[in-house]
């Protein structure tokens, strides 16, 4: 085998491990099930709103209404002037009025940690150069578990992060990381100054353009 891959071009080198990431994460993203092996290696994986893993926290996006967010209100208290707010106003309906970008964003958090943010450039080109295509939304690549999308540069590619660290109030934590990037944690502004939080079910969370609540499965 070291023998043939010497003797491989750039190109045909390329090819094959881009072949071979590609069936190890159709594999990952196969199993939602961490009762049975290797969960803590886990990446996210993105779902379809049909999809209900079993055994496995759920990032779900939500539409303005289901986090009492208001579009027009939000302009409103912005003091934009027309074409400011006239530019502004379809974008934000893209995103958060019912049927936009942000209720489509499902994603398994399938290991104890999952880093949040929003996938760089550089990770986007070298995504494309592999092979792998687009970093799907709710999707992994890097140092990256959970790719939030929206306008590049909306926040960093490590921005937030979620751990599974059990204690008597709650079995995850959620916490900024660092004090640039807008995290928010049922409509309050969390820093990586502050720490981690306990995150319950039904909890609310924004990173970057996103905003999702954070559900766990129902006891049986």
């Amino acid at each position: 085998m070291r023998t043939a891959l010497r003797t491989m071009t750039d190109m045909d080198l390329q090819a094959s491990v881009s072949e071979r990431l590609l069936a190890a994460r159709s594999r990952t993203l196969g199993s939602t099930d961490r009762s049975h092996s290797g969960w803590a290696y886990k990446a996210c994986a993105p779902v379809g709103s049909q999809v209900a893993p079993y055994g496995c926290a759920v990032l779900v996006g939500l539409s303005s209404l289901g986090f009492g967010w208001d579009v027009q209100s939000f302009l409103s208290s912005c003091e934009l002037d027309q074409t400011e707010w006239e530019d502004a106003e379809p974008a934000l309906d893209l995103e958060y009025k019912s049927g936009g970008f942000n209720s489509y964003f499902r994603s398994v958090m399938q290991g104890p940690r999952c880093i949040v943010g929003r996938a760089s450039t550089l990770t986007e080109k070298a995504s494309l150069s592999l092979g792998l295509g687009v970093v799907p939304l709710g999707g992994s690549s890097g140092l990256l578990d959970c790719n939030v999308g929206g306008t590049q540069g909306i926040c960093s590619e490590i921005c937030a992060m979620i751990q599974h660290v059990p204690s008597e109030i709650s079995q995850f934590q959620f916490s900024a990381c660092n004090d640039e990037d807008v995290v928010t944690l049922n409509g309050k502004r969390i820093t990586l100054e502050m720490g981690p939080f306990p995150l319950l079910n039904e909890d609310v969370c924004s990173v970057g353009a996103r905003v999702f609540v954070f559900l766990l499965p129902q006891d049986e």
